[in-house]
C-alpha cells in the first residue's frame, strides 16, 4: 500500500542521522525508475503512521519528488515501531 509521504511519522525525535550521500544517490536511482522495497510503518488505533524501517528509503523518495511511497503496514503503537526499528538496527550490525 502506498502512503503519503507527509503522513508518516518518526516514532521518536532521537532516530539516527540518515547518511546524505546515500539518500542522495539512492534518490537519483529513483528518480531513474528504479524501485525499492517498502518501508515499514505501525498504525496506531488513533491513525497515526509511525516509521519503523526505512529511513533512508524515505528521505530518498522525497528527495526524488515523490509523494508517496510503499509500505508494509503493521497495526501497532509508538513504543512497537520503535522497538522493531532497533531490532532492524541490530540485525544490520548498526547498534
Amino acid at each position: 500500500m502506498r502512503i503519503p509521504i507527509e503522513k508518516i511519522l518518526s516514532p521518536d525525535t532521537d532516530h539516527r542521522p540518515v547518511d546524505g550521500k546515500f539518500v542522495g544517490e539512492l534518490a537519483a536511482l529513483i528518480q531513474s525508475g528504479a524501485k525499492t522495497l517498502p518501508v515499514t510503518v505501525f498504525v496506531d488505533t488513533e491513525g497515526r503512521t509511525f516509521l519503523a524501517d526505512g529511513y533512508a528509503r524515505t528521505w530518498a523518495a522525497r528527495r526524488a519528488g515523490l509523494q508517496e511511497v510503499e509500505c508494509t503496514i503493521i497495526s501497532g503503537t509508538r513504543q512497537d515501531a520503535q522497538n522493531f526499528r532497533d531490532a532492524a538496527l541490530r540485525a544490520q550490525g548498526r547498534r
